[in-house]
């Protein structure tokens, strides 16, 4: 019975050794929803959050697409666990990347899909209008005939003429949005035809594969990974 509990608190002691001589590392990495790298000591780990260091100090990188790359230290061996925090800051490269983005999908919308939207509603309502607007003229022709004769008020008649104005407003106004649309979606589709998508690439550190980053798919070098927007 002695020999049993003297080899269980050997056991305990040797145990106790090791916990002091290496630890587990639980590594939490902030503001990266998506995959990201973790490198300990110069050697890539999987994906995964929890590992078991040796004593000492040790040296981390981690890195996401779009992001920078962060480098730091932890200490291990004086506790059981150890927690490590590491917040990941947007690449600046990135942050340009998505103004210039934005900017470029300002311009397509303002010189081209604008003035293509407009001057289509435009020249689709012309015919509505215009007979919308000819039928009120006559109308009205009949109000100022039926005027004269005493069959219907002058209150009618000028009634009638206000919608008949209304009625050419909107006709001469749909004509001439129709026409200015039309003209700068010719003049401005030079200028879209010469505007480049922005693109962002970036490599990852670790591995040295490209990561590309555009507005739409397009073909990119073989070992390169594609986001699109």
């Amino acid at each position: 019975m002695k020999t049993r509990w003297a080899t269980l608190l050997l056991f305990l002691f040797a145990y106790a050794g090791n916990a002091q001589d290496s630890s587990n590392v639980r590594l939490l990495v902030k503001g990266v929803s998506d995959q990201y790298f973790i490198s300990i000591n110069g050697t890539l780990e999987k994906n995964k959050s929890v590992f078991r260091l040796p004593q000492g100090t040790h040296d981390i990188q981690v890195w996401s697409p779009r992001y920078e790359l962060y480098t730091g230290k932890i200490e291990t061996g004086t506790t059981e666990t150890t927690t490590k925090l590491v917040e990941l800051k947007p690449s600046t490269d990135y942050m340009a990347f998505i103004a210039a983005r934005e900017s470029y999908k300002k311009q397509l919308l303002l010189k081209r899909t604008a003035p293509f939207l407009v001057g289509t509603v435009s020249i689709v309502s012309l015919p509505f209008l215009y007979v919308m607007r000819l039928n009120k003229h006559e109308e009205l022709v009949q109000s100022e005939f039926y005027t004269q004769f005493g069959q219907i008020t002058q209150g009618t008649t000028d009634n009638t003429a206000a919608q008949y104005r209304s009625r050419n407003v909107l006709f001469f106004t749909a004509v001439a949005t129709a026409a200015t649309s039309t003209g700068l979606f010719l003049a401005f589709r030079k200028q879209v035809k010469n505007l480049k998508p922005p693109t962002f690439r970036q490599q990852n550190p670790f591995t040295l594969e490209y990561f590309d980053f555009s507005l739409s798919p397009q073909q990119v070098p073989t070992g390169s990974l594609v986001f699109s927007f």
